[in-house]
């Protein structure tokens, strides 16, 4: 089953200014703008700031045919938990909501990746997990194919997004499901911008001990893991 033709992020919050006013410190452009939602991008993702009475981001595809996705699902057993004739939410088992949306209610374009946002290029969706074999069969029967893998972490990818896995307990730094991940050589440089522009750390490369890497987080507690390579 591969889960759909573009995937983006929702970020839904019940503060949508404060976060998206967060991305914009990080980089982000706005795209376009709407009482209930705000669609931007760091150049190589869109992100859906969602007014909701809940906090949580979920890894969005869009869809041609919601029906037959939805039936996909079900002869999975992949767990749904929410479906209406136009999306569904599917739950991995990590806690990670899965939009499937009609793509004619979000009729976002392909576009070609080019990092704008002082986070760099976007690396991967990082999720801990107790269970890394069984994390890693869940991705796989919905399109995921391993690329590299260790003995606790795993990273996957279906052409359309990196997911990667990570055996809880052993990253060296706070973690959260989920969160972002992006890459850079001159991160160390990007870091010091942002500070600049006052976007807060939870963890900095004092703490870390790892030179040129830090983590922001949102006004909703999403956390931007900005590494360095």
């Amino acid at each position: 089953m591969k889960l759909g033709t573009l995937a983006y992020l929702t970020f839904y919050t019940p503060t949508p200014e404060a976060t998206t006013n967060f991305c914009k410190r990080l980089g982000f452009q706005t795209l376009l703008q709407e009482p209930e939602s705000t669609l931007l991008t760091d150049g190589t993702l869109y992100f859906d700031v969602h007014r909701s009475e809940h906090t949580a981001t979920a890894l969005s595809y869009l869809v041609n045919d919601i029906a037959t996705k939805i039936e996909m699902a079900e002869n999975l057993q992949l767990q749904i938990v929410e479906k209406s004739h136009h999306h569904a939410i599917i739950r991995e088992p990590n806690g990670l909501n899965i939009l499937l949306i009609d793509s004619a209610i979000m009729p976002l374009k392909e576009f070609s990746p080019q990092p704008i946002s002082l986070c760099g290029s976007f690396s991967e969706i990082s999720l801990e997990t107790d269970d890394t074999e069984r994390s890693t069969r869940w991705w796989q029967n919905v399109g995921f194919k391993v690329t590299t893998q260790g003995k606790t972490w795993c990273t996957m990818d279906d052409g359309r997004i990196k997911v990667g896995l990570y055996q809880r307990g052993t990253c060296p730094h706070k973690f959260k499901n989920p969160s972002l991940t992006y890459v850079e050589a001159n991160m160390k440089e990007r870091i010091e911008e942002l500070k600049k522009r006052g976007v807060q750390f939870v963890q900095q490369e004092e703490e870390l001990g790892m030179e040129g890497h830090a983590i922001a987080e949102t006004p909703d507690g999403q956390y931007f893991f900005l590494f360095k390579t």
